[in-house]
């Protein structure tokens, strides 16, 4: 489903206090012993009634950055 790549029913998926049961994903920042973890409510987003995609776009063949955290991924999280 445009614009994301990875899409799956969500009839499959479990529901968490996290959001959907899939796994983390933790960005490591400066060590492994800091860094950021996004759950299933922040990497997940449910495009239609049965399906989720994974809220991740492709950045092309020549992104301007590195990476780039959505209002998806940063909904819910207090930054300091």
């Amino acid at each position: 489903m445009a614009p994301f790549g990875a899409c799956f029913s969500s009839k499959t998926i479990a529901s968490t206090m996290t959001g959907p049961a899939v796994p983390t994903i933790d960005l490591v920042l400066q060590s492994k012993s800091v860094y950021w973890r996004i759950y299933g409510a922040n990497s997940m987003v449910k495009v239609k009634e049965n399906v989720l995609c994974l809220g991740v776009g492709d950045g092309g063949s020549k992104p301007r950055t590195s990476i780039v955290i959505g209002r998806h991924q940063l909904e819910d999280n207090m930054l300091e």
